[in-house]
């Protein structure tokens, strides 16, 4: 069966293709219903360095590295568990991702949450946390003066927000959109098929009789056509033995356990049974 043959008998029977396809679109939606959308918010963030160098103490970050040296540190720290714990305790999330671009000198973060308040307080929240940590980090160095300290700065006013997405909702609903497909023409295949069937033993179909019919029946195999120089049971019967007539008549034998009876005209004979015979009278 090429393809063409399964196109013309989906289009034949095409009751049954839409009735599983409509199936399958109620099932991929009752499924998929239940998926809860996600919000993902984003941040970057820039190192600013202090306006005043000078006097910079030895292990400060401006003797270190400056702005590459302050964003590879926070990413380090706002990626470590301490940081992630405490921003579980402030009831955001800790699933945040965090990542320092030195081509850029930019430090992104990112988050995916149930809510968009949720997901944009989240980011916000760590790239303060960032700055605090930062701060805090020069300060025990030695630079406490804010003119000479560096600095994480949003590069905007708030995060940037996503619209809700519901992750596996689309793969979802197109595996079970493909296996409806796949059911509606195998089903109108099947259909099609038993119903050829059908028509053809309808058409063409014949009962075997359970047993053999009595013997002189038209259908007894007992019944023989005439043939006066071949077949033993059939004798001629003239004219003479039936009046009015000249025609030879035949008889049909009558089969017992033990003789073979002919009726042949006016006269009963009776022989053994013929060896073409068993003792019930059926063909051998």
């Amino acid at each position: 069966m090429d393809i063409w043959q399964i196109v013309r008998i989906t289009i034949r029977r095409w009751y049954v293709f839409l009735a599983v396809v409509a199936v399958g679109i109620a099932t991929a939606l009752v499924t998929t219903s239940g998926v809860k959308p996600q919000y993902s918010a984003a941040m970057d963030a820039f190192v600013n360095a202090p306006p005043s160098r000078a006097s910079a103490p030895t292990g400060s970050v401006e003797n270190s590295g400056g702005v590459g040296f302050a964003g590879s540190l926070e990413e380090r720290a706002m990626d470590a568990d301490a940081s992630r714990a405490q921003i579980h305790k402030m009831g955001l999330l800790p699933t945040y991702k965090v990542s320092w671009t030195r081509a850029k000198l930019v430090l992104s973060v990112s988050v995916t949450g149930p809510t968009p308040d949720l997901a944009r307080r989240t980011v916000e929240e760590v790239v303060a946390m960032a700055n605090r940590h930062l701060v805090a980090h020069q300060a025990s160095t030695g630079v406490t003066a804010p003119g000479a300290q560096y600095s994480i700065m949003s590069a905007a006013e708030g995060a940037n927000l996503s619209p809700a997405q519901y992750p596996g909702r689309s793969r979802q609903r197109i595996v079970i959109g493909v296996v409806a497909l796949a059911a509606a023409v195998g089903l109108a295949v099947a259909l099609d098929g038993f119903v050829a069937a059908r028509r053809r033993a309808a058409a063409g179909g014949t009962g075997r009789p359970d047993s053999l019919p009595d013997a002189g029946s038209p259908r007894s195999p007992l019944t023989r056509e005439p043939d006066p120089l071949g077949d033993p049971l059939a004798s001629p019967r003239r004219g003479g033995d039936t009046p009015g007539g000249d025609t030879p008549e035949y008889e049909t034998a009558a089969v017992n356990e033990d003789t073979v009876t002919i009726r042949t005209g006016s006269r009963l004979g009776a022989g053994p049974v013929p060896p073409d015979l068993d003792r019930s009278g059926r063909p051998r």
